[in-house]
């Protein structure tokens, strides 16, 4: 996993050295959208963390899973999961 700018609320205090992940949707963001972390595949770099806005609100789109089909015990017993997860829903919702 490679993380863009590490100073985004989501990304915030998660460090550079995320856990592999076994599986993630292959995507393009629209215009305008910011991609927060990618992950190294065949084809190059794709996107995993990618965040917008809608109208007045704020997108997250995060292309892997978020239990153990996609993410192994390791992710899952990671450090930074229930914080990423907590600040993605927290920016999402306006609240950082």
């Amino acid at each position: 996993v490679l993380k863009g700018s590490s100073d985004h609320p989501i990304l915030r205090g998660l460090g550079s050295d995320w856990p592999i992940l076994l599986g993630f949707n292959e995507v393009t963001p629209k215009d305008g959208a910011e991609v927060l972390a990618t992950v190294s595949s065949d084809y190059g770099s794709l996107p995993l963390l990618v965040t917008g806005h809608y109208g007045q609100g704020r997108t997250v789109a995060w292309t892997s899973d978020v239990g153990p089909h996609w993410l192994p015990p390791e992710f899952i017993a990671w450090k930074g999961y229930k914080t990423l997860f907590e600040q993605m829903l927290s920016w999402a919702t306006g609240e950082s």
